[in-house]
């Protein structure tokens, strides 16, 4: 019950950092209110520009807590068949 506990902590903390993370994105990104009319599609083009590159990144740090709690899985599960085998 205490890897239950440990796992379901691990998962909240990701939650909350992805959560804090889209906060941040959506308060960083320029408002349409700061864009001069005349330079208005370089404006977006930079501003979708910004965009993407924060969703990429956004994407490998997923990709990258993804891989780190599969890997905390298996050595959790490695670590219990080993001990369960010690026993036999």
């Amino acid at each position: 019950m205490d890897w239950y506990n440990t796992f379901e902590r691990y998962f909240r903390q990701i939650s909350d950092l992805q959560r804090a993370t889209f906060e941040n994105w959506m308060s960083m990104t320029p408002s349409m209110q700061n864009y001069s009319v005349s330079n208005f599609r370089e404006n977006i083009n930079k501003s979708l520009e910004f965009q993407e590159n924060l969703a990429s990144n956004y994407l490998e740090l997923q990709a990258q807590l993804t891989r780190m709690s599969v890997d905390i899985q298996k050595q959790f599960l490695e670590g219990y068949f080993k001990f369960l085998r010690s026993w036999w």
